[in-house]
């Protein structure tokens, strides 16, 4: 059963951080601590697989707590996940990773992005168990071996060909001595290649080579290693990370050589790179998150303040009311019923956008144009608005349901902010290609309104970003949506505008490519 030690100073933290664990996590045993001195204890007798640390507490603070446990060599391997009740800045992270912290979670704490990281933590604890596990059982082997194999080598040999790991021992002049048949399907050397006085120092990448030797030096001095980890470089010329563990062979009390273990930690590095690169995922959509919401807040508010306000004045005054006066009340609540529909059905499109896959294919554009103008034939004929649009279309790959969106987006913000009466100019180009790869069509929709500032376009595609100048006109969400479906399809989104001279927005698509066309 798994360990997980919490420690905070507020009992009612430790009492929801053991909620979440126990909900998320079952099969573990949980310890709290509510002081640092405390959780140093508890750490040292109960040897948790993870800690939990909260970081401002009175006494001795987190960063204080987690330096005191990397130094003690009972404790120093176990995990620690930093908790902070304010947003964790670039400081705050620096500080904590020079204490030894391994990761950092923001209260609130959110139950899934706990339970993933304590998750996280748990089997890369567990990895490095067994790793020194496999280390003790190497160096136990060893000395209980050495004696009775010190006569034989090539009986020494047999028995560590058995390992999954490179066995090796090498002079005072670094020349190699001694290696296991590993070191040959590793490195690629024949091993004759590897008998024939091979420098050790040749092992690594040359960059590495004075860190190996500094490192070597340091076993002569009997001083404790801490970065065992280089860039092996093979014959042929390519490259995988190891860990060196070396140790000093004696003679007589003296010092004539090094005996170590080289484990391949290329299985280690690629988790590694997926748990970061799964971090700064969540990061983002942690980001993402928070203006979604402030988003659905800002553009729900008005319509829903709208339909409550009406309604209640038609309940309050119903029986006063003249007729008109109550038709054209229920209108606006209709209204704005529409609109808030409107609202959701996007924001529940942009979600979607993230975990929706297709398969995108040869596209009419002039098809999916005509279907974007029949949503706006009121919105058409009440401004007198002026669409010019191309004769022909230029084929690109896309995916219809979702341009159809695009065109939407472009085209209503286009017609309502436009000028007066507006007119819109639709075009499209394709964009040649002079490296061989495929073309690329650009689109756009040129308005001639007041224009937007160049502060403000740098802004503007930003999920749910709210400008001022455009804010009260609702370009956030729409262009969010936009450059989601764009990117989704491989292309790019962008704008050319200017203070009184109007906009132009456009997307650009992939074009399609020769083999296609000939079918």
């Amino acid at each position: 059963m798994k360990k997980i030690l919490a420690i905070d100073d507020q009992k009612i933290n430790l009492v929801t951080i053991k909620a979440i664990i126990e909900n998320s996590i079952p099969d573990c045993k949980i310890f709290t601590a509510q002081s640092g001195n405390e959780g140093i204890e508890s750490a040292i007798k109960n040897q948790p697989d993870t800690i939990l640390l909260d970081i401002v507490m009175p006494g001795i603070d987190g960063y204080e707590v987690c330096k005191i446990l990397k130094r003690d060599e009972r404790t120093k391997h176990i995990p620690v996940i930093m908790v902070s009740a304010i947003k964790i800045d670039k400081e705050s992270r620096i500080k904590g990773l020079t204490a030894g912290a391994d990761f950092f979670i923001s209260k609130p704490i959110d139950q899934d992005e706990l339970a993933v990281q304590i998750n996280v933590m748990l089997r890369i604890k567990a990895a490095e168990d067994k790793l020194r596990e496999e280390k003790e059982l190497l160096n136990q082997m060893f000395q209980e071996r050495t004696k009775e194999l010190k006569e034989s080598k090539v009986s020494f040999k047999e028995m560590t060909s058995m390992l999954p790991l490179i066995v090796y021992e090498h002079d005072t002049n670094l020349r190699l001595t001694f290696c296991n048949s590993q070191a040959s399907l590793l490195f690629g050397y024949t091993e004759n290649e590897l008998d024939d006085n091979f420098d050790f120092l040749n092992s690594v990448i040359l960059e590495d080579r004075s860190r190996l030797k500094s490192c070597i030096e340091k076993i002569y001095k009997e001083e404790s290693v801490t970065n065992r980890e280089f860039t092996a470089l093979r014959k042929d010329g390519s490259t995988f990370p190891i860990s060196i563990y070396p140790s000093p062979i004696r003679h007589n009390d003296e010092i004539v050589g090094i005996r170590g273990v080289i484990v391949d930690i290329t299985e280690q590095k690629d988790t590694e790179e997926k748990f970061r690169k799964y971090t700064t995922q969540l990061e983002e959509r942690n980001k993402e998150l928070d203006a979604f919401s402030h988003t659905v807040a800002h553009d729900l508010r008005n319509p829903l303040g709208t339909i409550i306000g009406f309604a209640d004045l038609l309940l309050t005054d119903f029986d006063v009311l003249a007729k008109e006066e109550a038709k054209s009340y229920l209108s606006i609540i209709i209204e704005s019923g529409e609109k808030t529909k409107q609202i959701i059905n996007s924001l529940l499109l942009f979600a979607s956008l993230r975990k929706s896959e297709i398969k995108t294919s040869v596209i009419d554009m002039g098809k999916v144009f005509g279907e974007s103008i029949k949503h706006f034939p009121l919105l058409i004929e009440a401004g007198k608005a002026i669409i010019l649009k191309p004769d022909k279309w230029p084929s690109c790959l896309g995916y219809a349901p979702w341009l159809e969106e695009v065109w939407v987006n472009y085209l209503s913000n286009a017609i309502k902010y436009g000028g007066k009466p507006p007119r819109v100019e639709v075009g499209a180009e394709t964009i040649e290609s002079n490296n061989g790869e495929p073309e690329t069509v650009r689109f756009w929709v040129r308005d001639f309104g007041p224009g937007i500032s160049l502060q403000n376009q740098k802004l503007l595609f930003n999920n749910f970003e709210r400008l001022d100048q455009v804010a009260i006109k609702g370009y956030g969400l729409g262009l969010s949506i936009v450059r989601r479906i764009v990117e989704k399809l491989g292309g790019t989104v962008g704008l050319e505008s200017k203070i009184g001279e109007g906009s132009l927005f456009y997307f650009t698509l992939p074009g399609v490519p020769k083999e296609k066309v000939d079918q």
